[in-house]
């Protein structure tokens, strides 16, 4: 079962930053737009590593695979911006 966003209640994967080590929130599916690749490697509860894919390197034929964009919540959105 998936984690859930707290104000939105979507279905979210929770992801550790492989370079802050913070964890990040993802939209549960992979998405053609991502820019966040999942490691197999699970460390800190179980959470899989997160790598942000600059854009750079977007193309770079080692990146294929399911990619991942941010949690972005709509109403977290609407509560920043008042």
């Amino acid at each position: 079962m998936p984690d859930r966003c707290r104000t939105c209640k979507a279905p979210i994967k929770v992801a550790i930053e492989r370079e802050s080590g913070q964890p990040i929130r993802l939209d549960h599916d992979p998405r053609p737009d991502g820019t966040i690749r999942l490691a197999g490697a699970r460390r800190k509860g179980g959470m899989p590593q997160a790598t942000i894919i600059p854009e750079k390197r977007r193309d770079d034929p080692r990146n294929v695979g399911e990619l991942y964009a941010l949690h972005a919540c709509p109403y977290e959105q609407r509560r920043r911006s008042r």
